[in-house]
């Protein structure tokens, strides 16, 4: 099966209205981690076997991870003429009244394109945030909003929205290396190892956006 990177532009729309769309589907978080400097990725399978990656530079001005959610589900679906499911999550940590939330991924300001690095800075100045607070006082949660949005059911469109939420906290130090983002730094609770310290079946299991997914599904069969 052929791959091909392209981003969310003219070349991307021509490429989808030319060849028949087999399959569209968002990526699994191992799949996300090898793209890690896309945004949004999706994955459309053509008729001739290749795998498209979409990247969705969609403007996350959203208020909450609801709202940008939304944003993106319904953007996605306006430039493909396909429903669409988007997801929008973050990191709440207590003791940061709920920071990094809705700015989890750009926490350190960081401009790059490497996800390695954005990555490493945001749990640094996590890390240094929380320098005073006491183990047992770092409590936090990973929590997701899956969107999903089908243009054609109704004259207003078929809405609904789902939420996981992984709650646990913040160890001292990064350990593991397996998943993204924060995994290196968050035990979840009824776990004595981080996420990256998890093999990715046990994530899948445990994780929020898993949870939001497993929630999500039947109504998907339902209304797709």
């Amino acid at each position: 099966m052929k791959d091909t990177h392209i981003h969310w532009t003219k070349k991307a729309q021509e490429v989808l209205l030319n060849k028949k769309i087999v399959k569209v589907r968002y990526l699994t978080e191992s799949e996300m981690e090898g793209l890690g400097w896309y945004k949004n990725p999706v994955c459309f399978q053509l008729n001739d076997g290749t795998l498209c990656f979409l990247s969705a530079d969609v403007i996350e001005s959203g208020k909450t991870l609801s709202q940008n959610a939304w944003l993106k589900a319904k953007q996605i679906s306006k430039f493909s003429g396909l429903p669409a499911l988007a997801d929008d999550s973050g990191l709440f940590i207590d003791v940061l009244n709920g920071d990094p939330g809705i700015y989890s991924s750009r926490w350190a300001e960081y401009s790059g394109v490497d996800a390695k690095t954005r990555d490493q800075l945001n749990i640094e100045k996590v890390l240094a945030q929380m320098a005073n607070t006491p183990i047992g006082k770092r409590g936090a949660q990973f929590r997701s909003v899956l969107a999903f949005y089908n243009p054609t059911e109704t004259a207003q469109g078929y809405e609904l929205e789902q939420v996981g939420e992984l709650a646990g906290e913040i160890s001292l130090s990064p350990a593991g290396v397996n998943g993204f983002g924060y995994d290196p730094i968050f035990v979840p609770h009824g776990f004595n190892k981080t996420l990256a310290r998890l093999d990715g079946g046990q994530k899948d299991q445990i994780s929020h956006r898993g949870k939001a997914l497993r929630a999500i599904l039947p109504y998907l069969i339902e209304h797709l």
